[in-house]
């Protein structure tokens, strides 16, 4: 209920300064035209369902806690401040339209491709701040 509560609080608090909804269920909130035409202060995926998630969960050999996996049933990650703070997410593709630009970044690349050298196995990355990886969990 809190991870509700605070997409709700986000949509409620900024929707003044524009909101808008994405075919792929994205929604963005707070045209930041100070930045540029098409940026927006936070960009909330749609939610993953079950299925969703479960394939996360087998392409990286975990099992989310609880807390997780109930993020991803509100949200398939965050952007939050105009990338200042996110959380990973599934990433369908990375076309080149508008639309297919507004996806999470990828929590699988971040655990697998560009994992940082010798982080112990146990530890999931899922989100940062600043461009830089800092949230993760042991697992």
């Amino acid at each position: 209920m809190v991870l509700k509560e605070f997409k709700e609080n986000i949509v409620n608090t900024y929707s003044s300064y524009g909101l808008d909804f994405l075919d792929n269920g994205t929604v963005l909130v707070a045209n930041a035209v100070y930045v540029a035409p098409f940026a927006y202060l936070h960009e909330i995926y749609a939610p993953l369902n079950n299925s969703e998630i479960d394939l996360l969960e087998k392409e990286l050999g975990v099992n989310f806690p609880e807390e997780l996996r109930n993020a991803y049933l509100e949200f398939n990650g965050v952007s939050l401040f105009i990338n200042t703070i996110y959380i990973y997410g599934l990433r369908n593709g990375y076309q080149r339209s508008i639309e297919d630009s507004r996806q999470p970044y990828d929590i699988i690349n971040i655990n697998t491709v560009e994992r940082i050298s010798g982080a112990d196995k146990n530890i999931l990355f899922f989100g940062g701040i600043l461009r830089m990886v800092v949230n993760c969990i042991l697992i």
